[in-house]
């Protein structure tokens, strides 16, 4: 729950931010980060993460009655930082990010050639169900030689078992997806 209500502050934080409000300026604006929640960031990542949370928080810990300009670009200058390492305007919580991040791991050498990338987002299914949807891109070569037809199947399956290795708590729906961002397939089997 920490990297959830970490994310979720976060963000409330870089919304009052780009509002024009100061009242991300306060120390409850990162509440809820542990390091330990980004474990599978890699070490100059989580490292980089943890010293522009303390930055932020070094930033909004004097005086309250009136911060300088200096401590609020400081504050200001790290949140932006934070965001950008976090991908936040990616990524629409920190589940994602990390379904994605350890996902892309899983499935090094993997996948065919094909498959040019991957992206996951947190939501439910029709059901209101947890659910993952990881999309998969693949090439225009791969939609014109009717690979996908093909191979859907199997590379479902190699997903949905790396997945299901990092994560049972969500149903995974695997989706590719034309340079277009057209929907081409949804995997095979539901």
């Amino acid at each position: 729950m920490a990297l959830e209500d970490f994310w979720m502050n976060l963000a409330t934080a870089a919304n009052q931010l780009a509002g024009g409000s100061n009242k991300w300026f306060t120390p409850w604006a990162l509440y809820g980060y542990d390091p330990a929640d980004f474990a599978f960031l890699d070490d100059d990542r989580r490292a980089a993460l943890t010293q522009n949370v303390e930055r932020f928080r070094t930033a909004t810990d004097g005086p309250k009655k009136k911060p300088t300009p200096a401590r609020i670009d400081e504050g200001r200058a790290a949140i932006e930082e934070i965001g950008r390492l976090l991908e936040t305007r990616r990524f629409p919580d920190g589940e994602s990010l990390r379904a994605q991040t350890l996902m892309e791991r899983q499935l090094v050498g993997e996948l065919p050639k094909w498959v040019t990338g991957i992206s996951c987002q947190t939501g439910e299914d029709h059901m209101g169900e947890p659910a993952m949807r990881i999309w998969l891109d693949v090439t225009d070569e791969a939609v014109d030689k009717r690979k996908i037809d093909k191979h859907a199947n199997d590379i479902t399956d190699t997903v949905r078992e790396a997945y299901q290795r990092i994560d049972k708590r969500r149903w995974p729906y695997v989706l590719f997806r034309s340079p277009d961002a057209s929907v081409l397939a949804n995997g095979g089997r539901a």
